[in-house]
């Protein structure tokens, strides 16, 4: 009980610090944006360095296990990472914000897709049934600012393809590697802000003098780098410990709360679809929550699973599970059996 206990607050700290750094990340990123010219990709090569140094710290300090990794396994999950940070600010400049939120939403199809043919991995379709009203919520809440060209959706739906790889795999890496999160992030940080300075040197390098410092400068570059620190190793233990779907149904919320910080803090226009749009997706993350702790019930044996035979559903009774789980048991070759009142091992 002490452990599930422990396990539950970890879980909570984890979330809570991803929701809260996420926003504020957005919020303090936009900021910046505006009044201090910092570029996109520039600003998110800042915060991989900025990782990586808070990882190195921790190393230091030992409150981190540095673990040697294969670089040739780590290398294509950052190059995957580049290419969708590259893809995902090219679409920002092709297309509206609303169009690419929309967007972005082609990930969760393609996410069930893709893990449903190259991993076997099969959702239950209560969670297929609950993305509908998430996407749907959040396409009525972009449909105000929708503007559809054919290079810009091109660019929108390889970036939305490039971030699904790129999930899955920092999922799978930690389990394939046995890494934890921190261990992972700690070889990962320093090669994506490695690309990305090099592409910024060869493809703009005046982007580093139009940068212009001062003190409340430093403050708000100092705020974000740490916020950035915080938000990748949350994200990293989400994918890590949690599900892929998971973590992709919880940036829904985090969408919904970037709405309503960007009307209350920089007076942005709220239209009435847009509340439409947000209640909707809420219903469901609702109903996603709710299918999840259903699964997680069932496979507890605390809610049987119906069973199909000829065409009839009905629910085992107790000894029938007590038969199903006596006929895949180890048990007899563990144990050997007795013949002619000696006891040979089968």
């Amino acid at each position: 009980m002490a452990v599930s206990k422990r396990r539950a607050c970890i879980f909570a700290l984890m979330y809570s610090s991803n929701f809260l750094t996420s926003t504020a990340l957005i919020f303090l990123n936009k900021w910046l944006y505006q009044h201090y010219n910092f570029s996109k990709t520039l600003l998110i090569c800042y915060h991989f360095f900025c990782t990586s140094l808070a990882m190195g710290f921790c190393c230091l300090v030992r409150l981190v296990r540095f673990k040697r990794l294969p670089l040739l396994r780590i290398l294509p999950v950052t190059i995957s990472f580049t290419v969708f940070i590259l893809l995902t600010n090219y679409s920002l400049d092709l297309n509206t914000v609303g169009t690419s939120q929309v967007l972005k939403c082609l990930s969760d199809p393609m996410l069930v897709l893709t893990q449903a043919v190259f991993y076997s991995i099969h959702q239950p379709k209560s969670v297929k049934i609950s993305l509908i009203p998430m996407i749907a919520g959040v396409i009525i809440n972009s449909s105000y600012d929708i503007k559809f060209t054919r290079y810009g959706f091109f660019i929108g739906l390889i970036s939305a393809m490039v971030g699904t790889h790129y999930t899955i795999q920092v999922n799978r890496l930690q389990s394939f590697l046995h890494v934890t999160a921190s261990q992972l992030l700690t070889y990962q940080a320093p090669l994506s802000c490695l690309l990305l300075f090099i592409y910024v040197v060869l493809s703009s390098p005046q982007e580093f003098l139009k940068i212009h410092f001062t003190s409340s400068n430093y403050i708000i570059a100092m705020a974000t780098g740490l916020a950035a620190f915080m938000f990748n190793l949350s994200t990293y233990w989400i994918l890590g410990n949690a599900s892929v779907m998971t973590f992709t149904v919880f940036s829904k919320t985090k969408l919904c709360a970037t709405v309503i910080g960007g009307f209350i803090i920089f007076k942005e226009p709220f239209h009435i679809t847009q509340l439409i749009g947000i209640s909707l997706t809420m219903v469901g993350v609702g109903f996603y929550s709710f299918a999840k702790y259903v699964e997680t019930r069932r496979e507890k044996f605390l809610l049987p699973k119906i069973e199909e035979s000829n065409g009839q559903y009905s629910l085992p009774t107790p000894l029938d599970r007590y038969r199903k789980k006596s006929e895949s048991s180890d048990l007899p070759r563990l144990l050997g059996s007795f013949k002619n009142g000696r006891y040979d091992t089968v």
